[in-house]
Formats: C-alpha cells, structure tokens, sequence
C-alpha cells in the first residue's frame, strides 16, 4: 500500500520530468487541469501500472466514479475488479477515508477537509485480466509491449458533466520503448523511465477515446489518403520485430480503404487518424474511437497474413474496415441513448442493429471495394452468413433487436446450444437486413441509388466534441431510408426483421434477391476446401449437424439436425466411427458412404460412459454454394465493385 511520502517521492520525479518539457523545445504543458494524471507504466510487462491522480475539489462530500460504461462496449464493462491498493489524500498528505457506494459499487464517498482544493488519490491497476466484456476497453501487458486505456486508470468526480472535466496526463513507460497514440504527446527520457507528456488539455470522454499503444517494437506507416484528407497512419506494436513488419499489400488495401470510404461519405470528419494494431498472444478484439481505433491482431495477425489466402490477407483482417466506418456510423453520430455523457449511465442499445450491423455490412463491402476480399470470397461472406442463420434456431424465438438489448450478456458463446440462445447477432443478423435494404433501394431505382447514398444523407453531419455526436432515433432511420426510396413500407420492414421473431428460418429468398441460389452439392468450392484444410477439426454442420475437435470432441449441435434427433450431447468424445477408432478422415469418409449405408454409427464417451450415438442420414456431404440465378442481376458484383480507388 502506498504511504504519503511514496506519493509525494512520486510526484517530485514527475514534476521533474514536467519541468523539462521547455527544453525539449516543446510548448508548454497546461495548468490546472482539473484532473493530474500521472501514470507509473513502468512495471506493465508486469501487469501493474501505478496511478496517482490529483483532482480539484471543493471541501465537503464528494463522490468519485470508476468508468463502467465504456463507449464502444455497449455494457457495463468497466473492469473496477482489478483496482487494487486505492489511497486518498487531502492536500496536506492526510490519508482521508472513503466508503463504496453499496448499491453502485463503481462509486466511492468520502469527505475533502476545510482549505483543501485538491485531493490525490492513488491505485494500482492489474493488468491483462480482462473480464468477459472488457477486453477491447482493458489494459494489457506483454514482455516488451503494453497497452493502455484510460478508463481503467482513473476515478473521476461524480455529478458533474464529463466533457467539462479537463485532463492533463504525464506517463512514464519503460526506457527504449515507443508509444503511438491520436492525442499530440512528447517524450523524454527520465530516472524513472521514457516521460510521455501530453501537450494538451483534453475533456475526460476525449482521453478515454484514446487509447496507446507502446513497446520496444513499434512500426509506423504513413497511409495515402484524399486531398484534403489530414494524416492516417497505421501503427503496429509486436513482441517479436517479424511481427511488427506491416506487409506492403496491406498498405495497399489500407490506402484504398481509405479512399473508398472517404469517398462513400464525402467528407472526413476529423483532424487526425490513427490505426493502433497489437500483435501479442492472446490479445484479439477490436474496438472503434474518434480518432483511432485499437485492434488486437493475435501474434502473427499481419506476419502470417498472406494477400492470396482467404481469410488470412481477407476476412480476417476485416477488423480494420469495421472500425475504420465507425468514425462516421458512431462517433459522428450514434443513436439516441447510446452515448450518456457519463461513464456510468446505463446505455440505450436497441438500435445497435444500425450502429454496429450497417458497420457489419459496410466492414464486407469495402473489404471487397478496398481489394481485401476477391469478388468470390465476398460472395463466400454472405453465402456464409445466411447459412449460418438459417441454422439459428433462436431466431424463432428473440429478434435481433432484443440481442441488442441483451447485448451485455451475450458476448460469450456459452459451451451448449448457442444455436438457440443467439449471441450477439445484432452484427451479423442486421448485417443481412441491410443487404436487402440495399438490393431493395437499387433494384427500385433501376440503378440509381443505393445504400451508399442513405450513408452519405444520413451521416452528413458536423464534427462535434468527442463524447458528444449527434444522435438519431429509428424514426430518423426509417425516414432517411423513405428519403432515399420511398418503398417498400421501411417502418414494416424494420419491424418485421429486426424487431420480432422470424417465422420462418429459411434466408434463401434474400439471395436470389441479389441474383443468387443457394444449393448444396457433394463437392466443397475451391475457397472452402482450402478453408477446411486450414480448420482444426471437423466441420459437418450442414449434413450430420455436428462440429467437433481434431480429438472428436463434440461442439456443436445444430438443433433439429440428424445428429440432434439422435441424442448427441455437447462435450461427449467421439471414439469410434462405424466399428473404427475415429479420426477425422474416417468420419468425413463415413458421410460420404451415407447415401448407401443409410446411417453413421458414433461411439462416443459422456461422463466415463461408454454410448453409442445411431445417426440415421442418408444425404452424403452437403457443402452449399452460390448459383447464379439465369437472367437476374448480379447485385453482389456491382456492391463489392470498386467506386473511388486508384485501379491497377
């Protein structure tokens, strides 16, 4: 536990380090803001960053708040379980006591003595435990890279409106690193380590927005982008310098993702850009910001990606499109509820079917527009997709609107029957009514107008503070949607496809509305045998209705299937296979004797008992595949196709 006189030692390092800002020929810091954060990331391979804030007060009762409510998360994801060793002292060095709140437990009182005008309050932050829904709002810590966002570091005032709270903020990191970050900083070495000054006074939502990256290898690429178009640059941090090494056809895409999408909204909204990727073990997730947006890409996330595989170069990397649209769907403007103006006001989520389901549709479209996804693997995307859905058997049951609503407890997958509890199909669903809203705008307009231009109308809105967007309701939804092409009946539309339950599984209509059939053949395409070579495992949804593991391992039940009706239980252990020690081959090879055998006899292992698993299925393989539809347009061509980046 932190004694006064460690604080104030602290402190005298850190003033120190202030100080020489003028030297390094910088300008000056601000003064007085209203909170002084100086953060200790020193011990962050570790997983322990020290804090000490000191914040201007007024003597009597004050109620300090950690941040729950992080934008973008959409759920009370704050990670207050890792806040360990919180002390609070007035400013004559007196420890003062504080209470937790009892039924906000995110909320700490204690009362500021008479002459006092500041308080400090130090805590140490444990990092790399992120909870099930904070990991793209956490901090992290690796070997010789960290990860910092602000709202695991702070507790800030309560009552009191965010964006009127001002932030100067001095960090000191381990010596030889680098840090990437949207907010204007300088660094100097110092006793304690590398000084990260920021040379602004930013309000408190605009410091949570931006998170930083740092490590010793730290890769910076400045992108190309629009005249008129202020700096983008991609910044990558690694373990490993290999990993850190961004490939030249990702540079590539990157500059056409940003001419394509600038270019579909007309204008760039704001002064900077900046793309923050992590490379480390265990790290995976993205999350949207005004000004940048941070993603974690695994180890070999850029390292193993190749520009001629799919899913490596392509889907995978799709990330970057998504968050990349969110500074207009979003942060420029976002729905009505969303966004608080506090970190600790429960969220309106209903219509994350437009904010991060249009993001969905639009991070597939200008993956292909952009050249990270082949004409045929953006086909694959959607053929994909609305295979899967027609498996998801909750659908007949919650509507996409209510997995919005329920966002908060849905992000993890569950280890039974998925199928008919949903995850958080707010994305993917709504994703899929936005492609029909789209084939329904260009299809009613002979070509003429399309989802783009409901894009560009809806979002044509002016740049405000970060924290602060303009908002909408679906009333402004459905008529921006009528503005543009005033059939079919958007209000019934929505209400039939987002805000209910579906009557029916079957998404076939839907891609013969973009010139396409769905069937299903013995034969997998080219893209999914090569896909399948890839998997760890064995994928058999569409005929037996079963996933498992390389060790056979059941995973997946899809309800209603034959492996359904035939008992199969979640987690049991496939052994044998028609009187055969399993393995992988030798299942796949009884599927495709079905159509004579008539059934796949599994013996499996479910709580140390031996049972055998008769699956009646007669079908062989049934891989499913996109036809044209004779004489249709092909809606999917002219969506993916190219509109505004420099052809080769």
């Amino acid at each position: 536990m932190r004694t006064a006189r460690q604080i104030g030692g602290w402190f005298g390092v850190a003033t120190a380090a202030v100080l020489g800002v003028s030297a390094m020929g910088a300008d000056p810091l601000p003064t007085d803001p209203d909170i002084m954060l100086t953060v200790d990331a020193t011990g962050i391979s570790r997983n322990l960053i020290k804090t000490v804030s000191t914040i201007q007060v007024k003597p009597g009762p004050l109620e300090l708040r950690y941040c729950i409510w992080t934008p973008g998360n959409h759920n009370p994801s704050g990670p207050i379980e890792n806040v360990v060793n919180l002390v609070v002292q007035d400013c004559k060095g007196e420890r003062l006591h504080w209470d937790r709140d009892p039924t906000q437990v995110d909320r700490i009182t204690l009362s500021v003595p008479e002459g006092c005008t500041t308080i400090d309050v130090a805590m140490d932050y444990i990092a790399s435990q992120p909870n099930p829904n904070s990991r793209s709002s956490d901090s992290y810590g690796r070997s010789n890279l960290g990860v910092i966002n602000f709202n695991t570091l702070l507790l800030y005032p309560g009552g009191v409106e965010t964006r009127s709270i001002d932030v100067q903020m001095l960090m000191f990191i381990p010596k030889g690193w680098n840090a990437a970050w949207a907010l204007p900083f300088k660094t100097q070495d110092t006793k304690m380590g590398k000084a990260v000054m920021m040379l602004a006074k930013p309000a408190l939502p605009e410091l949570i927005d931006s998170p930083m990256i740092m490590g010793e290898h730290l890769t910076s690429v400045d992108l190309e982008r629009p005249e008129g178009v202020p700096e983008h640059t991609f910044h990558v941090v690694a373990n490993d310098p290999d990993d850190a090494r961004v490939p030249g056809f990702l540079v590539e895409q990157c500059n056409a993702l940003i001419a394509e999408t600038v270019g579909l909204f007309g204008s760039y909204p704001r002064g900077v850009y900046r793309f923050l990727l992590v490379c480390a073990e265990g790290i995976g997730f993205g999350l949207e910001h005004a000004e940048s947006t941070l993603i974690g890409m695994g180890r070999d996330g850029l390292s193993g990606a190749q520009r001629d595989e799919l899913r490596a170069g392509g889907a995978g990397l799709l990330v970057i499109p998504h968050e990349y649209f969110h500074v207009w769907c979003g942060k420029l403007k976002a729905p009505k509820g969303l966004i608080t103006g506090d970190f600790s006001t429960p969220a309106r989520t209903e219509l994350l079917w437009v904010y991060e389901g249009l993001t969905a549709y639009y991070d597939t479209v200008l993956g292909a527009r952009a050249g990270m996804l082949t004409p045929a693997e953006f086909r694959e995307e959607f053929l994909d997709l609305a295979v899967a859905k027609q498996m998801r058997t909750g659908r007949q049951w919650r509507s996409v609107e209510d997995t919005a609503r329920a966002a908060r407890f849905l992000r993890q997958r569950g280890v039974s029957w998925f199928e008919h509890r949903r995850g958080q199909d707010y994305y993917t669903e709504a994703s899929l009514f936005w492609l029909e809203a789209d084939t329904l705008i260009r299809t009613g307009t002979g070509g003429t107008r399309s989802l783009d231009d409901f894009c560009r109308s809806f979002f044509d809105a002016k740049s405000r503070p970060t924290g602060d967007p303009e908002t909408y309701t679906r009333e402004d939804v459905v008529a921006a949607l009528k503005a543009i092409h005033p059939d079919p009946d958007w209000d019934a539309l929505v209400r039939d496809r987002i805000e209910r339950p579906v009557a029916d599984l079957d998404l076939s209509w839907l891609l013969k509305m973009t010139g396409y059939e769905l069937r299903y053949e013995a034969e997998p395409t080219a893209l999914r045998q090569r896909r399948a070579a890839k998997e760890e495992g064995v994928n058999l949804r569409t005929s037996l209705g079963l996933r498992l593991t390389k060790d056979g391992t059941i995973t997946e039940i899809i309800p209603g299937s034959p492996a359904d009706d035939a008992g199969a239980k979640f987690t049991s252990k496939v052994i044998g296979v028609d009187g055969w020690v399993f393995t992988p081959a030798r299942l796949i090879e009884a599927v495709k004797r079905s159509p004579e055998s008539k059934r796949v006899e599994l013996l499996t292992v479910f709580d140390d008992k031996l049972e055998t698993l008769a699956i009646e299925y007669d079908q062989g393989p049934r891989e499913p595949r996109l036809v044209r539809v004779e004489g249709a347009p092909d809606l999917l061509e002219k969506i993916g196709a190219p509109r505004f980046r420099k052809q080769p």
